[in-house]
């Protein structure tokens, strides 16, 4: 994967077509070929009362450009 898409409190993010469509709440490139532990500096008020939290990682094939 290239890239993560954070998704707080999204309840129409349900499978992969819907998570294509909707804006994240973070949009994380990852770095590639990377075989020890990264840390990615998030910021805690993205997080605040969180009640669900999607993941959804972005291989090239479906990046948009």
């Amino acid at each position: 994967p290239t890239r993560l898409r954070v998704y707080a409190n999204n309840t129409n993010v349900v499978d992969f077509a819907e998570a294509e469509d909707s804006r994240a709440a973070l949009d994380i490139a990852l770095q590639e070929g990377e075989t020890a532990v990264v840390e990615y500096p998030l910021r805690t008020a993205t997080f605040a009362n969180i009640h669900s939290l999607s993941l959804f990682f972005v291989s090239p094939a479906n990046c948009v450009p």
